[in-house]
């Protein structure tokens, strides 16, 4: 069976806090066009660590290994407990990282 992208709940459903941290924490650093994407991001599923308390997920299929060319991370303070990283390829928002 090929999964659609519809398939997929908005991360804004499925982690509505976190979707609003990570807009605040991408228009203070000045990366708008990322903060635009937010809203129609996928949730493609959390982090596979084996912490209970971890809140990252990907918002884009898993790779096998490193996102190659075009990639890069950003690194974000939204406020007194958490810090985000947000790994980019090219134009898009692949995994968000909540520290």
């Amino acid at each position: 069976m090929v999964e659609h992208l519809t398939d997929y709940r908005l991360v804004s459903e499925v982690e509505p806090e976190l979707a609003g941290l990570l807009i605040k924490g991408l228009r203070a650093a000045g990366e708008g066009e990322l903060a635009d994407q937010v809203s129609q991001l996928r949730y493609h599923g959390r982090c596979e660590c084996d912490s209970d308390s971890c809140r990252s997920f990907y918002t884009a299929p898993r790779t096998d290994g490193a996102y190659g060319p075009g990639h890069r991370n950003i690194t974000l303070d939204v406020g007194d407990t958490h810090m985000v990283v947000v790994d980019v390829v090219e134009a898009d928002i692949v995994f968000a990282e909540f520290i």
